[in-house]
């Protein structure tokens, strides 16, 4: 993997969002990467405002699942959609945009 989303469907693969911090600290010493994932928030986004290469993969991530969905209902073949599916949208979008405030 290259540190980007697969191109693959939900329906097939499900990946954790990764950490959001810098490259450099997956390599500390395991105290001292323990004291940097116990400063992430408890969904895994910094608390400093700096944005990582994974800050913005996280967000690419988040992004897609929203988009995927958005286009399963669109493109799909003989696939039912029920306004439930439909009201599932916005919030979703709405909750991944403002994730890591």
């Amino acid at each position: 993997m290259n540190g980007l989303p697969v191109m693959l469907s939900k329906k097939f693969c499900f990946l954790r969002l990764p950490l959001d911090i810098d490259e450099h600290e997956f390599f500390l010493p395991a105290e001292e990467f323990g004291r940097v994932v116990d400063s992430l928030s408890p969904e895994g986004w910094n608390q400093k405002g700096k944005i990582h290469n994974l800050t913005v993969h996280r967000g690419i991530q988040l992004l897609s699942r929203c988009r995927e969905e958005i286009l399963d209902m669109a493109l799909g073949i003989d696939f039912a959609i029920s306004p439930q599916e439909i009201e599932w949208v916005l919030p979703h979008i709405t909750q991944a945009v403002n994730s890591n405030l």
